[in-house]
């Protein structure tokens, strides 16, 4: 529990799955058909693998900067969640099930990675102009509470005022 959210993670036992709540919102699930979360992560290397200055915003399980970190191509990789608890909670998703030992999330003990405990519109919006090529994001859907801002003109006008002229953004959209 921090300021922000109280998080905490279950194990599914029937689906082997992982949950991640958010003041007892289930905010993401990791399953063997969660693989939507990598590409996030992995779609902008395939189509430009010179991608150098990466932020990933809403950490959420990890799965995003887990994939990000397993590319050569970055020089540093920012991670932003405004939930220290939730940020506390990611090496549970690294286990992929239940118990107290296992390996660290990826990105977490690689040495180009940052975490950054902020607001994510408010780390953009500070981002010095054409600094960032690659912004990947999966925020929590747009009624999830403290998330329309993420969702708003001005958020994405930010985006386009960090990234560089080659820069891409990725966005998961809850199209349901």
């Amino acid at each position: 529990t921090d300021s922000v959210v109280t998080a905490s993670v279950v194990y599914d036992r029937r689906a082997h799955g992982m949950i991640l709540f958010t003041d007892e919102f289930r905010a993401a699930y990791i399953d063997q058909d969660s693989g939507y979360m990598s590409v996030l992560g992995h779609l902008p290397f395939l189509l430009r693998p010179s991608l150098k200055q990466v932020a990933v915003v809403a950490l959420g399980t990890g799965t995003t900067a887990n994939a990000v970190s397993r590319w050569p191509g970055p020089e540093r990789l920012d991670v932003v969640e405004i939930s220290p608890a939730v940020v506390s909670m990611v090496d549970y998703f690294g286990r992929q099930g239940p118990g107290t030992t296992g390996p660290r999330a990826a990105f977490m003990v690689d040495p180009r990675s940052r975490v950054h405990v902020t607001d994510g519109r408010r780390y953009v919006a500070m981002a010095p102009p054409a600094s960032l090529d690659l912004i990947s994001m999966e925020p929590l859907l747009p009624y999830a509470p403290g998330t329309v801002p993420l969702y708003t003109r001005e958020f994405y006008a930010l985006c386009r005022s960090a990234l560089s002229d080659t820069g891409m953004m990725v966005q998961w959209v809850p199209t349901h």
